[in-house]
């Protein structure tokens, strides 16, 4: 068994409230929603892309999880939605807003473009509190992206409900915080060695071994084969 620990690549928090403000700098991503009494007035998600090419092909994906370090959280008990974001290799961190996932290119969608069929939406539970938490589960997405997307497996997030009735925060450390950035680790089995780079036994005439020299070097083998008397020459007869 091997395992890869892949960085987000690049990664950004999109909000809604500031639908043209890049935040692919800041060093936290947040899942927001954002309550005035009872009115919702706004919220946040979060796209990122990991490198995964650097598992060689043929390898059977065993398991693959997200870790992250949450500075904070609040409340507990609520539910996150992981899915394929569908523009992995278009959007740009710099750039990326909730309208554009680059300069003067809009999502089809306002707040990304993601696809919760191929491979799938997973709902993961959110911590209750801060520091380092594991999100397992995301096997399928690893699989998808090497079979379909050249490595890169390109993520949105959301709050599984974006309309609790009360404010809700979930922020945990991103690319750029320098310490306990988040990460997909993967464990895989890497493809058997070809047949052909299968080690085998050497003939016996081309061993790397030499024959043992009697006492006295070559001297002493030529001089016990010059006593020998001379063998007399047979003709074989082949069958």
């Amino acid at each position: 068994m091997a395992e890869l620990s892949a960085a987000a690549v690049i990664d950004a928090m999109i909000s809604q409230p500031s639908p043209d403000t890049n935040y692919g700098a800041n060093g936290t991503c947040e899942l927001n929603i954002f309550y005035l009494g009872q009115t919702k007035t706004g919220w946040t998600r979060v796209v990122a892309n990991f490198d995964v090419s650097a598992i060689p092909a043929g390898s059977v994906i065993s398991s693959a999880k997200l870790v992250r370090y949450f500075n904070s959280t609040s409340p507990g008990g609520n539910d996150e939605k992981i899915s394929r974001c569908k523009r992995p290799a278009d959007w740009v961190e710099g750039e990326v807003t909730w309208n554009d996932y680059k300069l003067s290119a809009p999502w089809t969608n306002g707040g990304g473009d993601y696809d919760d069929a191929s491979p799938g939406v997973l709902i993961a539970a959110l911590p209750s509190g801060s520091g380092s938490h594991e999100t397992a589960g995301l096997g399928p997405y690893v699989e998808d992206a090497l079979a379909n997307r050249g490595g890169v497996v390109s993520l949105h997030h959301r709050l599984a409900a974006e309309a609790p009735g009360a404010s809700r925060y979930y922020i945990w450390r991103s690319s750029e915080f320098g310490s306990d950035e988040w990460r997909l680790v993967v464990d895989y089995e890497p493809p058997a060695a070809p047949s052909g780079h299968e080690s085998r036994p050497r003939p016996s005439g081309r061993s790397g071994a030499r024959p043992a020299q009697p006492a006295g070097g070559r001297r002493a083998a030529n001089a016990t084969r010059a006593s020998r008397p001379a063998t007399p020459h047979r003709t074989q007869t082949r069958r």
